[in-house]
């Protein structure tokens, strides 16, 4: 168990390790970063971000793939297929191309579409 705080401009993590204390910076202005170093818990509290179970995401996805509005299906089905692919990847892990690749996808995916005033302009927000 540990806490995050913010020290001048940059986050830190304070842990205890056999009853004794340490605290470490996460070099990082994002609490974000700062809250995967802890790596406790599937949900953090975040300020103005969130993080989400793969099993929602996939479920959503799957949905909007099934959407009758042609633009959320489209969506839907190219960030469905990005999402089994990180399935697969549990087992076959990607190299660090694939990874970038995988990654790039999905950002250029999303911000792409992140005016829209729909639920895929709200991707992946509940």
């Amino acid at each position: 168990m540990g806490t995050v705080y913010l020290r001048g401009k940059t986050y830190w993590i304070q842990y205890y390790r056999n009853g004794k204390q340490y605290n470490e910076s996460s070099k990082s202005k994002l609490k974000m970063v700062a809250s995967n170093l802890l790596g406790y818990g599937t949900y953090k509290k975040w300020v103005h971000l969130r993080q989400t179970c793969l099993a929602h995401l996939i479920r959503k996805a799957k949905a909007l793939s099934e959407s009758k509005d042609k633009a959320s299906q489209h969506f839907g089905k190219k960030i469905l297929k990005e999402l089994q692919l990180l399935c697969h990847w549990a087992k076959a892990p990607p190299d660090e191309d694939q990874w970038y690749e995988f990654y790039q996808r999905c950002i250029d995916l999303v911000f792409d579409h992140h005016q829209q005033k729909n639920e895929v302009g709200h991707w992946p927000v509940h």
